[in-house]
């Protein structure tokens, strides 16, 4: 296939705006929809080449797998090889045991579905993840295994089939992201079967073009245009779009395949998608995606949050400056069959890999080695102490259950009600009042407001309906007991008075309003009053955006001070703001304890406070310092004494 400049500046346009999401610049906040154009682009070179060489009469597997190797694997394993003693002094155990999986995950071709099965691409956790990155090359792995040989079949077969049959996989694709987009948001994003409209659109393109008269250029023009309009729309929309696909993703590509389609030589779209400074930064794309994520996510390892602004730009430019290098000296120079033949290339590619499959499942089974060393094995042990807080069992999350392990009496006197941040208080509770008589009936991510939730891209309908459903079972269990005196709910309500576009009540589906979550919440309260059941509603806890819990497990770890965890009050404030107006909504008629009183001094809020850990990831509270809280503070046996007072902020 003749080279197109033009295209090697389209990857610039997708790489560019990728590594700046990565680095956290908020202008790039859509960055990661460069992965969609990337795989347009792909989509489009392969279908080309392999359809030319089939009319052609030379086309040949066995080429164009090691074409693809030549392509990949010398520079990804390069990558991984780098990697692993990086991870070793910057990772402790736990860390260090999932970035094991990765690299099998890597080599197997499979990122993307360990990473659909254990993290999230959003998530905060996915930043300290060198290697997240590497899942849009599994899908384009996945891709290159399964597209030749289909093409192949279809070419011997069925070859006046063969655009109908791509239109009708890609539009299948489409449709089957859309359906799942809601119930299994994860696996649409992660996943070929959703992910391969994108790259059916590339290859529909090259088959369409493949023998195309020339057209006017005024023609083409216009197209290209639009093209380019659709590609910066989706990469600088003012609200990102959620779920997958969404529009900014349908713009992304429809964008890239008009650009690839009118971007020819003498139109405007493609000299600036030609000018020498875009094509030398396309040249190095594979690169830069490749050391980007690495690097950023080293960074954070090594500091207390997110790194600063100076040192952002130190890591993007290294990663360039990367990427500069290994284009020119890996590369290259394994794409050139003259300087390394196809032994040479086989036997490196190989040994290498076994090396990295080796070391990554020998960090699996090994747990992330937490004893191989002093530092590691106490690394360990702070792991254990800062784990999730599930409250008295882990079974008492999720589902509605009556299991003695969630409760501390058989007839409870207290009800704590709510989400993962009614969970971490019950250690708080029993340490307040070890003789307390309690059952915990906790949900992750269900806020306790009967007759609604949250409905948004992440989560998807059905846990929504499974909040709503665990709610009413609440609210039904505690209507036939008469031994509840108390109900302590807790919840940041985050999922309905700010990120979902839609809540699901009693009645369907209904577009999200804040007024109307005070409402119902308040209407919960009133149920338990007049059951006879005493509220008492628990603030959040106060949260700056960052995690206080992997800042003291990376300080503990590199040995720095713990109290370079701490963040200021102001700051939480800020970024828990709409969830205080709830709350402060609540106090008028309510009893609320409010938190950031009992953890934040002379507006220093303590991630630790000597030797007791006090947060155990973003947000929650770990178990002892729960524990430490309801021990030092009594925050329970006061609010049980205070009584309510308008007590808004």
């Amino acid at each position: 296939m003749k080279h197109r400049a033009e295209i090697d500046g389209l990857r610039a346009v997708a790489v560019i705006p990728v590594v700046l999401f990565h680095a956290g610049f908020p202008a790039f906040h859509n960055g990661y929809v460069g992965v969609d154009i990337f795989f347009v682009i792909s989509g489009y070179l392969i279908a080309g080449i392999i359809y030319r060489e089939l009319t052609s009469g030379v086309f040949s597997l066995r080429n164009f797998y090691e074409r693809r190797i030549r392509r990949i694997a010398p520079m990804l394993i390069t990558v991984c090889l780098v990697c692993i003693p990086v991870a070793w002094v910057s990772m402790p155990p736990s860390d260090y045991l999932f970035f094991s999986k990765g690299l099998v995950s890597v080599v197997t071709f499979c990122s993307n579905i360990l990473f659909w099965r254990q993290t999230g691409y959003f998530e905060r956790a996915s930043e300290l993840n060198p290697l997240l990155h590497t899942w849009s090359l599994s899908v384009e792995e996945q891709f290159y295994l399964f597209f030749p040989l289909f093409l192949l079949l279809l070419y011997k077969f069925a070859k006046k089939r063969i655009v109908i049959c791509i239109i009708g996989i890609g539009l299948l694709s489409m449709f089957l992201g859309i359906a799942i987009s809601s119930s299994r948001p994860s696996a649409a994003f992660f996943l070929l079967p959703t992910r391969a409209w994108e790259l059916a659109t590339g290859a529909l393109l090259a088959l369409a073009t493949s023998d195309r008269p020339e057209k006017p250029r005024d023609r083409l023009q216009s197209v290209a245009y639009l093209g380019l309009i659709l590609v910066f729309y989706s990469l600088f929309a003012a609200t990102p779009s959620t779920g997958f696909p969404n529009k900014n993703s349908v713009m992304a590509v429809l964008g890239s395949a008009m650009i690839i389609y009118a971007a020819v030589p003498g139109t405007v779209a493609a000299r600036l998608l030609s000018h020498k400074w875009l094509v030398g930064i396309g040249l190095c794309s594979y690169s830069l995606y490749l050391w980007h994520q690495p690097i950023l996510a080293f960074m954070r390892h090594i500091t207390p949050y997110e790194p600063g602004a100076l040192q952002t730009f130190a890591g993007v430019t290294l990663a360039g400056t990367l990427s500069a290098i290994s284009w020119k000296w890996v590369e290259r120079p394994f794409r050139d069959r003259k300087l390394i033949s196809t032994p040479v290339l086989l036997f490196f590619v190989g040994t290498s890999a076994f090396a990295v499959l080796f070391i990554g499942i020998a960090g699996t089974i090994g747990a992330g080695f937490p004893n191989v060393s002093t530092t590691r094995s106490s690394q360990a042990d702070l792991e254990q102490r800062l784990r999730s807080n599930k409250g008295l069992h882990e079974i008492c999350d999720k589902e509605f259950i009556l299991s003695d392990h969630c409760k501390t009496s058989a007839e409870p006197e207290v009800v704590v009600w709510g989400d993962s941040y009614a969970m971490h208080l019950i250690p708080g509770l029993i340490a307040d009042d070890p003789s307390i008589k309690l059952i915990q009936m906790t949900k992750t991510a269900c806020s306790p407001v009967v007759g609604l939730a949250g409905l948004n891209a992440r989560d998807g309908y059905e846990m929504a309906a499974g909040c709503l459903q665990f709610n009413h079972d609440v609210i039904n269990y505690l209507n036939g007991q008469d031994s509840i005196k108390i109900a302590v709910l807790s919840s940041p309500f985050n999922r309905l008075v700010k990120t979902s576009p839609q809540f699901i009540s009693d009645s369907g589906v209904i577009a999200s309003d804040k007024e109307l979550v005070v409402k119902k919440f308040l209407e919960t309260l009133d149920m338990l009053d007049k059951k006879g059941i005493r509220p008492l509603v628990i603030s959040v806890t106060p949260a700056n955006g960052m995690n206080p819990g992997d800042c003291l497990k990376k300080m503990t770890f590199l040995g720095k001070p713990l109290e370079s965890c701490n963040f200021p009050l102001a700051e939480s404030l800020v970024a828990q703001a709409d969830e205080i107006a709830f709350f402060e909504e609540v106090s008028k008629t309510h009893q609320v304890v409010w938190l950031d009183r009992y953890l934040c001094d002379k507006d220093i809020c303590a991630a630790a406070i000597q030797d007791t850990l006090i947060y155990g990831d973003r947000a929650h509270l770990s178990y002892e310092g729960s524990a430490y809280l309801g021990l030092t503070t009594k925050f329970f046996s006061k609010a049980m004494n205070d009584g309510w007072q308008d007590a808004s902020r």
